[in-house]
């Protein structure tokens, strides 16, 4: 995997068989070469999905953590909401079960967007395939974590707790951090 993390190395392709093969980069080095062979830009899950399809697995665990583009950008994931999409529209095509994880409750996290998040895993028939704690999980913001050097992170972190080795954070809409103190207590 750690030859395939930057997706500029290499790109994959679905073959006619249903199979996903790697594309080397001189392969897809021009752009003309590239769309010639119809390659498209994989996102990190895709790769990794790529890598996992190799070895026979027959479920994949993928760190989405969101389906929200901001966040995502935010959390630095180099995936988007549409690579996910693609990476279970793979999955199925190659019958390989995937297990999205998320981080439900970030800063950024709205009543509406934890709505999208529970609609698109039932319309996607995938909530059998995520862990209810999955549902449930508030980020972390750890010493040292990049996040910090966001203004909008360091104006609502608090100070760092050096027992929880983190910085504590609370959304300015009370409703958001209530939302996922109960689900929390439910799981």
């Amino acid at each position: 995997l750690s030859e395939c993390a930057d997706d500029k190395c290499c790109r994959y392709r679905v073959g006619k068989h249903d199979t996903i093969s790697r594309v080397s980069a001189p392969e897809w080095s021009s752009s003309s070469t590239a769309d010639r062979q119809g390659l498209s830009h994989p996102g990190p899950m895709i790769v990794a999905l790529s890598v996992w399809e190799t070895k026979m697995a027959k479920q994949f665990e993928g760190a989405v953590e969101s389906l929200d583009d901001r966040v995502l950008a935010k959390l630095e994931k180099n995936h988007t909401r549409a690579d996910f999409f693609e990476a279970v529209d793979l999955c199925r095509k190659i019958s390989l079960t995937l297990q999205p994880t998320f981080i439900a409750f970030t800063p950024w996290t709205t009543i509406e967007s934890y709505r999208d998040l529970l609609r698109v895993l039932a319309n996607l028939d995938l909530v059998e395939n995520v862990g209810s704690v999955q549902l449930a999980l508030r980020l972390r913001v750890t010493s040292g974590a990049r996040l910090l050097e966001l203004d909008e992170m360091r104006e609502i972190a608090g100070a760092g707790d050096p027992v929880a080795r983190g910085y504590p954070w609370r959304r300015s809409d009370p409703a958001v951090d209530d939302l996922g103190g109960r689900v929390c207590g439910l799981v």
